[in-house]
């Protein structure tokens, strides 16, 4: 049987990453608090899907947690 693995790309202080790239200090505020915000978009063909309800949701969660955004 075949094994398919995705790859994981993230949004980190407004750059989009490879998994491999990303580290976090155990000092981040997300990581002592587990304050942060999580949100995911579907891709298919590699189109993501429903861009303005992501954005509104990223947007309330933003609000929600009193961060800021441009």
């Amino acid at each position: 049987m075949a094994q398919h693995f995705l790859t994981m790309k993230l949004s980190f202080n407004s750059q989009i990453i490879e998994e491999s790239e990303f580290s976090l200090s155990p000092r981040n505020r997300a990581y002592l608090y587990a304050d942060g915000l999580f949100e995911s978009i579907r891709v298919m063909d590699g189109k993501a899907l429903n861009v303005p309800a992501h954005v509104e949701r990223i947007k309330g969660g933003m609000k929600v947690m009193r961060m800021e955004h441009q």
